[in-house]
């Protein structure tokens, strides 16, 4: 989720929310055009501003094949 994704979310009153992230950098790359690391790095406003909404966060790992 990006933070305009978490905007609208929030905008529509949801109380919870999922992050996705790559369990390999390889399919990372292909399918947001950055490794498991810089995502993780992406998820740290959206995590924050969800903390500070009082919004609950999931989040997941997609393996690979």
């Amino acid at each position: 989720m990006s933070a305009q994704g978490l905007e609208s979310a929030l905008e529509c009153g949801v109380e919870e929310v999922a992050v996705f992230a790559a369990a390999s950098d390889a399919f990372s790359q292909k399918n947001i055009n950055c490794s498991v690391m810089d995502s993780f790095e992406r998820f740290k406003p959206v995590l924050a501003a969800a903390k500070d909404a009082g919004v609950r966060v999931r989040g997941y790992v997609q393996l690979c094949s």
